[in-house]
């Protein structure tokens, strides 16, 4: 992974695992287990956590479950984080597509190494990454008392909040591959707006292969989707790199 500075951020080159098998792959199994495809970041005491959580419904060969429509509900993991602590926000989501969205979770005390386990019916739990919960943001008043920020802002880097999921050649990778810049805590940078472009890495996959859709869009609150992707040539081993 190699760091390159971009203006005012250091972006790292991040990839993840791309399979495309050909048009005339098997048809999707059954529902088996859930997985985390947006992971929970950092966040402050009773602040919506973004990016949103996303929780997939996946086969055994990792294709997401389109006809899988059963509710998903999020906890917090036993033992982990703050043991005084409650998840607040709708908790459990009827999936779309196979894909549960959770876009207004908190939690209201602070605690380090959180984790959330995802369950439905008949389905394989899942339980996500490790994140921090942090004390309330101070007040306006105490920020005027602080000592300035530092000149340079944090370094940030880029990482693939939902990784690149197994499709057919000219298919729609699905869900949406999505970008998110964070700072060296983990937590996402709201404030970046910039563009990202996401490419398929040389050397891996098929080397006359095309990434096709819209490959560079501008970040909303830190966030960077790209709804229309798909490869033109089936092989195994692609990955996406992903710049700003």
């Amino acid at each position: 992974m190699i760091a390159q500075r971009l203006g005012m951020l250091v972006c790292c080159s991040c990839s993840a695992v791309l399979l495309v098998p050909a048009k005339t792959a098997s048809a999707q199994g059954v529902a088996a287990r859930l997985v985390f495809t947006v992971q929970p970041s950092a966040a402050a005491v009773e602040t919506k956590i973004k990016p949103a959580v996303q929780v997939t419904v996946q086969d055994s060969s990792g294709q997401t479950v389109t006809s899988f429509t059963g509710n998903v509900t999020l906890a917090i993991t036993e033992g982990t984080g703050n043991e005084e602590a409650e998840l607040t926000g709708t908790a459990t989501v009827a999936a779309v597509a196979g894909v549960a969205d959770f876009p207004d979770l908190s939690i209201d005390e602070p605690g380090s190494a959180y984790t959330l386990t995802a369950t439905a019916p008949g389905v394989t739990a899942a339980t996500s990454a490790a994140f921090d919960i942090a004390t309330t943001l101070p007040t306006a008043a105490a920020a005027r008392d602080s000592p300035p920020p530092a000149a340079v802002p944090p370094t940030l880097r880029l990482v693939f909040s939902v990784q690149p999921s197994n499709a057919a050649e000219e298919g729609t990778i699905a869900p949406a591959v999505q970008v998110t810049a964070q700072d060296s805590s983990g937590a996402t940078a709201t404030s970046f707006t910039g563009e990202v472009t996401v490419a398929i890495t040389p050397g891996t996959g098929d080397s006359e292969a095309e990434l096709s859709g819209t490959t560079t869009v501008a970040a909303v609150d830190g966030i960077a989707t790209f709804p229309t992707l798909s490869i033109d040539n089936a092989a195994s081993g692609y990955t996406l790199t992903a710049t700003a």
